[in-house]
């Protein structure tokens, strides 16, 4: 039973990080994707930048459009979902 409760936490925190499904149509923003692109691509970028923060109020595409640029770019990049449990400082 505890081998199972473990399978089964495992498998409910792995959507922690996984990437959001995008459903198409998209609406292309290759002019911020391209931005994001030239900020972040090491050769290009003035120093070497470590995170990178997207803020708009919600609704505003935000995690659509960073799973766009992350789906066409060869920069490595890492998803965490944050939720209630993330807030436990121990």
């Amino acid at each position: 039973m505890a081998a199972q409760s473990r399978t089964l936490h495992a498998h409910s925190e792995s959507w922690k990080h996984a990437p959001p499904c995008l459903v198409e149509p998209l609406l292309p923003r290759e002019h911020l994707t391209q931005q994001l692109d030239q900020s972040l691509h090491p050769k290009q970028a003035a120093s070497s930048i470590t995170s990178y923060f997207v803020v708009a109020p919600a609704g505003y595409g935000k995690t659509t459009l960073i799973a766009q640029w992350a789906r066409q770019s060869s920069i490595p990049a890492v998803w965490y979902h944050l939720d209630a449990s993330d807030d436990d400082p121990v």
